[in-house]
């Protein structure tokens, strides 16, 4: 066979005799210098057998024995683990099930496996097969040059928005997407690297009216595709949710003044003050006598012997004005 190996060594190595001992030589290793190589065990050992062989495995294959050995280590699977198994098995090789070897026709071979296995630990995941190598002596694989596809596929175009969105895209690629960015008016919001490529697009930072939105899609050669433009209104109303009515309003009187106080008000976004209006007769009319941010309020310069009668509304940001509160009273001493 020595002949008939190129200088570059082979591309995959079936291993004899199940990686019995005598199966694979230091010397012959050298030579081939294998990118891959596939070990064919199962039940039905005789005791005693180990297959495959830690002399095999680690000591030759995985190049452990620095001092015979002088290839590489060599990406080593196995199709399960041997039956009877004993101490001197191996267990250093893929467990990935039956496995299969198919190329292009060109420069390129491709392993996987099913991860079929019935002895010992399923390792097809921790693998990372299927995997790609490049035919020893073959022509350099051609350039990369296509560039991966993307378009927008939520929101539709023409489509009115408001609050939190979910922008979504698609994206593929003649070998990988390895990331999509979405933009917003031509300007970058946000990266993602796993399918299904999303960002969630919260509208209230862009103003009302038209926008256009797109993506990028990126492969491992720095190729990048652009999608088309779907363009999309802004429609937030902004806060229109009025506070609650301050609640248990009471008036105590004193001495030409009468102190109130109330339990807070609470709103969708924040109770910015309370406004206090004023009668001296329970049908009215009251008349606004002064805002606070506080929850008590005490009405000063009042004539002693009246009557006087009071509510309280709550006010927000937004201009929103809550329901009065009850009304209460108290006569001024």
């Amino acid at each position: 066979a020595f002949p008939l190996i190129t200088a570059g060594g082979i591309d995959l190595l079936h291993v004899n005799h199940h990686g019995s001992e005598s199966s694979t030589n230091p010397t012959y290793f050298n030579m081939a210098d294998p990118a891959v190589a596939i070990i064919g065990v199962g039940d039905g050992e005789t005791s005693g057998w180990d297959l495959p062989r830690i002399d095999v495995v680690e000591h030759v294959l995985l190049a452990q024995s620095t001092a015979c050995v002088t290839a590489p280590p060599t990406f080593v699977l196995q199709t399960e683990e041997g039956n009877p198994i004993g101490s001197l098995a191996s267990h250093a090789g893929y467990c990935v099930g039956n496995i299969k070897i198919t190329t292009d026709g060109l420069n390129i071979f491709t392993v996987s496996a099913d991860g079929a296995v019935h002895q010992g630990p399923n390792e097809l995941l921790a693998s990372g097969l299927p995997r790609s190598f490049t035919i020893d002596g073959g022509a350099p694989p051609p350039p990369d040059t296509t560039p991966p596809t993307t378009s927008i596929t939520a929101p539709a175009a023409g489509a009115t928005v408001s609050g939190t969105t979910t922008v979504t895209a698609s994206a593929s690629d003649n070998v990988g997407v390895t990331k999509v960015e979405f933009y917003l008016d031509s300007a970058l919001q946000s990266t993602d690297t796993t399918s299904p490529y999303s960002w969630s697009w919260n509208t209230s930072t862009s103003s009302n009216g038209a926008h256009s939105l797109t993506s990028k899609a990126y492969d491992a050669a720095a190729n990048v595709g652009t999608s088309s433009a779907v363009n999309v209104t802004v429609s937030n109303l902004g806060d229109t949710t009025p506070p609650t009515a301050p609640a248990n309003l009471g008036a105590t009187p004193a001495k030409r003044k009468i102190n109130l106080s109330w339990t807070a008000s609470t709103d969708n976004v924040g109770v910015t003050g309370y406004r206090i209006w004023q009668a001296t007769n329970a049908a009215g009319p009251f008349s606004q006598i002064a805002t606070t941010t506080s929850t008590s309020f005490t009405n000063t310069g009042l004539t002693s012997g009246t009557t006087y009668f009071y509510y309280v509304e709550a006010t927000d940001a937004a201009g929103n004005i809550s329901a009065a509160s009850n009304t209460a009273s108290a006569t001024a001493r």
